[in-house]
């Protein structure tokens, strides 16, 4: 019987059928596609990757994201470029949050039930978007693993960070921007209760190592990876805030 991967390229090319055989290839195509859903919904056999592609979009958003794809196509299967790409954009959707929640925890802001369950939720699919990146390796690997040592080790997480520029475009560029944010930002604001008394009395003034990391985090934080939501912005404009005061009081102004 053929597996998850084989039913969704089999859709994929029935659907490319569509303009020789119009909405019939289409409709044909969607059902094999949802066969290979319902297959991976299974235990057993299917990957993670597989999983988030076929529960993630339909088989017109699959084609039309595949069409546009730059991937060296004979290196990997359909559902695996479609995977790297979604689990790209899961990424940057994982940092956001987990700096949402970075800035939220200084702020000592309280959640309710609902923050809550939805907490939750987002430690399930953060999980399956690092078992994914693994299953797939290479690149998307390394940036699963870059995403887990964020998630679980906290400030404690030694990743290096690089600079961001105005060439960092796209989805690669918004990670960068967003990793080196969640990285810079808790390590030099590990823990500076609330925000008031943060901007009050801030941390001691930085040395020459901590100065331009704090140019750099003031330059990730003016990517437009921030402008995904409001809250992302509002995380974003504390931060500002922080890095503006920590940089007046290093040369003196405070």
């Amino acid at each position: 019987a053929a597996n998850a991967q084989d039913l969704s390229t089999a859709a994929l090319v029935v659907y490319s059928a569509s303009n020789t055989f119009g909405g019939l290839a289409k409709i044909k195509a969607q059902s094999v596609w949802n066969t290979a859903m319902m297959k991976a919904q299974k235990m057993g056999g299917t990957t993670s990757y597989e999983k988030i592609v076929l529960e993630g979009m339909t088989v017109d958003e699959a084609f039309e994201r595949l069409s546009k794809s730059t991937t060296k196509r004979d290196l990997q299967s359909p559902i695996q470029i479609l995977a790297g790409a979604l689990i790209e954009e899961r990424v940057r959707k994982h940092l956001g949050l987990l700096f949402i929640g970075s800035v939220r925890t200084n702020a000592e802001e309280e959640r309710d039930a609902d923050d809550k369950d939805q907490l939750e939720q987002d430690v399930l699919e953060r999980q399956k978007t690092v078992e994914a990146a693994k299953e797939i390796g290479g690149a998307v690997g390394e940036l699963g693993r870059t995403l887990e040592r964020v998630w679980k080790l906290g400030v404690d997480c030694q990743v290096d960070v690089e600079d961001t520029n105005d060439e960092d475009s796209g989805v690669n560029g918004e990670i960068k921007a967003l990793l080196a944010a969640l990285v810079l930002y808790r390590r030099l604001f590990p823990s500076v209760g609330n925000s008031a008394s943060a901007l009050l009395s801030p941390p001691p003034s930085p040395g020459r190592m901590e100065t331009s990391e704090v140019g750099m985090l003031r330059r990730a934080l003016g990517s437009r990876a921030f402008e995904e939501s409001n809250v992302l912005e509002d995380a974003r404009d504390r931060a500002v805030d922080m890095v503006v005061e920590l940089e007046r009081r290093s040369v003196g102004l405070d």
